[in-house]
């Protein structure tokens, strides 16, 4: 369970840096 919400973590920020 943890290890699913911290691949969406890792996966929002991937898709932020750029953002930022």
């Amino acid at each position: 369970m943890i290890q699913l919400l911290m691949n969406s973590v890792k996966q929002l920020n991937v898709t932020a840096y750029p953002v930022m």
